[in-house]
């Protein structure tokens, strides 16, 4: 299995904030992403199995999917 491979399955988990910020962590604490959303409170996020995908909702009624090592795509 390849290094990146690897990083992908280690567990994580996201929180999102309400001044817009969403962060995920390393089951570590180690911060390995971080994103801030403008003018927007969090009310949910979803992430798939893998830490790849996620998608916020929040008070601006948008959903954002973002990757997780490229940042938003949509």
């Amino acid at each position: 299995m390849k290094k990146a491979e690897s990083a992908r399955h280690e567990n994580h988990f996201v929180v999102g904030f309400s001044d817009g910020m969403v962060t995920q962590y390393s089951s570590t604490g180690k911060t390995t992403w971080m994103n801030q959303e403008p003018d927007n409170e969090i009310f949910c996020l979803d992430i798939n199995r893998d830490s790849s995908l996620m998608v916020t909702g929040g008070s601006d009624c948008k959903l954002r999917m973002y990757d997780s090592e490229k940042g938003a795509i949509g």
